[in-house]
């Protein structure tokens, strides 16, 4: 540590001014992008309907005046402590937090522990990946990690970790009071410390959005990889021969399979291998009807787990199943197993000599670290949207926005309402960076202009050229009554920005809020396809009686 830490500025409020050129919405950028193979593989849209949380240790709320903490130096980390009341596994959908005090761009380590042991270090780390933040004093960055399948067992520690001194930096609240054991500091000299001990007197305003397990979405392992971080690679596998594990989902199904994971390791370099799915009531050795193939070639990872986002193949499974894993290639890398014993009836192997037989018979004391991710299909809930973009195709990203502006469209439930909006999807990119945006949700009676706003919140978005940016409002608690209209309201001029896709646009359904003073539908400006906007909402007696 440099110095201990002090105050040096206050969040205030900024007004949006507009520069007055006309946005020139007939003319858009196409990206000109990477192969549609590798836009398929960036592509991470899982979202489960469970029931969301946002937990929170601060006390800041919109409006208030917040603190940038100047004094970390590079390598240290701020980090909340949280404690979600369960049942978990939860799903870690995103994190949210200020950052500010300076307007640079730079780049950030966000990190996720297992935090149960109540002390000053953290547990195992299950997550770490870098994002680029712009510091704003006046909009909550967004960090979505809907993508990676991070489930957490329990209380949990969220960590920013600076690559570079001083400011832009994580803020704390200004209410002179700090929850104990829940914030820390890992500082230069010192590692892990109670923020308090050095000084800090608020909370940082570092939030987790979970969805808990027992609600829908459920992640299903038989391995225990973590907490212990040892894993065998297993190196004696014969071109074509197969690893498998039986899952079984703990809630009613149909069930859809949305993601699937497995450790992938034990020399560097890249694998050829196939990822089945199979029927697996019958529960015998042979596994029942093939339900999803894809070959793939993997790097080895060794100490993170390959992920595979399978939402958009509308795989369903009645009960259990059996996930697996095809060697196309011999030896290593190869697929791992833990080393704490072995589950009897749930491993397999698929031997070219033998067939499938218990993994347990070849002498294996492991069970493989192969799991998935499934949602209850009894959930009843609706996704909205009218574009047709997906993974395989290239999204246009429209460049004529100024600031004040606003893209939206008109959704319309096809479920009874009143409805809860549980989460907003679009397509933002076009360029890097994050970027000031408002996100706006109305009411709306079939008119250009929309009714009453029922939500807004200022956000940073980060371009993603390839992926949907989730925003997940389930603790929102926002109502709608029938159709209703959400929009984007853009910070700045040009890219990132939204998009839209290319197979025309649906008249009446589509608008812009041009020159931030005027309501118009999106064709009056000749824009040629809907924008990449999309809802899911969930029928408000559907939460209420206990399915959400």
């Amino acid at each position: 540590m440099r110095q201990l830490f002090r105050a040096i500025s206050t969040w205030p409020n900024s007004a949006l001014v507009r520069t007055g050129r006309k946005p020139r919405f007939a003319f858009v950028r196409l990206f000109d992008g990477l192969t549609t193979f590798i836009c398929w593989l960036i592509l991470a849209t899982f979202s489960g309907p469970g029931n969301a949380t946002e937990l929170i240790n601060d006390g800041w709320s919109d409006g208030q005046a917040a603190v940038f903490q100047q004094g970390f130096i590079s390598g240290e980390i701020g980090a909340s402590r949280f404690f979600p009341a369960g049942p978990c596994p939860c799903y870690l959908t995103q994190v949210t937090l200020l950052y500010g005090g300076d307007t640079s761009t730079r780049t950030v380590r966000v990190h996720v522990w297992e935090d149960g042991g109540g002390l000053f270090g953290p547990g195992p780390e299950i997550y770490s990946g870098d994002f680029e933040l712009s510091g704003a004093n006046d909009a909550v960055q967004l960090v979505d990690l809907s993508a990676a399948g991070i489930f957490v067992n329990g209380p949990f520690r969220v960590g920013l970790e600076f690559f570079d001194a001083d400011l832009p930096s994580i803020a704390r609240d200004s209410d002179g009071d700090i929850q104990p054991n829940s914030n820390f500091i890992f500082a230069d000299g010192f590692g892990w410390v109670p923020a308090e001990l050095l000084g800090v007197t608020g909370d940082w305003i570092i939030r987790a959005h979970v969805e808990e397990q027992g609600d829908g979405v459920n992640e299903i392992k038989n391995d225990s990889w973590p907490p212990s971080l040892v894993a065998h690679f297993q190196g004696g596998f014969a071109a074509g021969e197969s690893a498998a594990v039986r899952l079984v989902p703990p809630g009613p199904c149909p069930c859809s399979v949305d993601l699937a994971s497995v450790l992938i390791g034990g020399a560097p370099g890249f694998a050829d291998i196939g990822l089945r799915i199979w029927d697996d009531a019958a529960m015998t050795d042979d596994p029942g009807t093939l339900l999803f193939s894809q070959d793939y070639e993997l790097e080895a990872a060794g100490a993170t787990l390959n992920l595979f986002p399978l939402a958009l193949e509308e795989i369903s499974v009645a009960g259990p199943f059996r996930l697996g894993f095809e060697l196309l290639d011999a030896g290593l890398p190869s697929v791992a197993r833990d080393d704490d014993g072995i589950t009897a009836g749930v491993n397999f192997i698929n031997d070219e000599s033998d067939g499938w037989v218990e993994s347990s018979t070849k002498g294996l004391a492991g069970d493989w670290i192969m799991r998935a991710v499934v949602t209850s299909q009894d959930e009843v809930s609706s996704v909205l949207g009218y574009d047709n973009w997906d993974e395989f195709g290239f999204p246009a990203f429209q460049s004529g926005f100024e600031l004040g502006e606003i893209a939206a469209v008109r959704l319309v439930p096809a479920i009874p309402c009143p409805c809860v909006v549980k989460n907003i999807r679009l397509m933002f990119g076009g360029a890097a960076g994050p970027t000031p945006v408002t996100l706006r949700i109305w009411e709306d009676g079939g008119t250009v202009t929309p009714g009453t706003e029922v939500y807004s919140e200022a956000l940073m978005l980060s371009g993603s050229d390839f992926a949907l940016t989730s925003i997940h409002l389930s603790a929102e608690g926002i109502l709608v009554s029938g159709p209703f209209r959400v929009g984007i309201e853009f910070g700045q001029a040009g890219l990132p920005s939204i998009a839209r896709d290319h197979d025309s646009l649906q008249p009446g359904l589509n608008f812009i809020y041009l020159d931030a003073t005027t309501w118009v539908d999106a064709g009056d400006e000749s824009v040629p396809g809907d924008w990449v906007i999309r809802a899911t909402v969930i029928p408000e007696v559907v939460m209420l009686n206990g399915f959400e």
